[in-house]
């Protein structure tokens, strides 16, 4: 892919031209102090700025450069990076195109598929402290049961 390649270059190139926009500014502000200020001092003090402006536009640039050139990178091995993640992963748009085709028309000979009943609610484990038993359907009963769990129906006080 030539974008990830694009993109390292102009990495490159922010590079170099932070740095050189580092030294500019360098002579910049040695230049300038050398206007307001008198004796020695401003040739200290604008070299101190040179130095200054050169040192910091050094990270910065290798910052600029990382960042690019990681993204250029990633820019470049992003069918490789998909294909070791998501090996059956579909583009959007193949996705789109398939769904867009038309679906062929309902047989009107074929019946529909019966549901399957739905499953029986799982039944509570016998109770532990049998006090009473339902009278309708003879279900043991936990101690201070109202109604019964198996078929609803009212139990006797105890």
């Amino acid at each position: 892919m030539e974008t990830g390649k694009n993109i390292q270059r102009i990495a490159k190139i922010l590079y170099w031209l932070i740095l050189g926009i580092g030294l500019l500014a360098g002579i910049v502000a040695f230049v300038l102090l050398g206007k307001f200020l008198s004796g020695t001092a401003w040739i200290l003090l604008g070299f101190c700025a040179l130095l200054l402006c050169v040192a910091l536009s050094f990270p910065i640039a290798w910052i600029v450069e990382c960042l690019f050139s990681g993204f250029g990178e990633m820019v470049e091995n992003t069918a490789v990076i998909r294909d070791t993640v998501a090996p059956d992963y579909v583009p959007f748009a193949e996705q789109r195109r398939k769904e867009a085709q038309p679906r062929p028309a309902p047989d009107p000979q074929r019946r529909p598929e019966p549901k399957p009943a739905p499953a029986e609610p799982p039944k509570p484990a016998p109770a532990q402290n049998v006090a009473v038993r339902c009278p309708n359907c003879g279900a043991e009963q936990a101690e201070g049961r109202k109604s019964c769990w198996n078929c609803g129906a009212k139990l006797p006080e105890a």
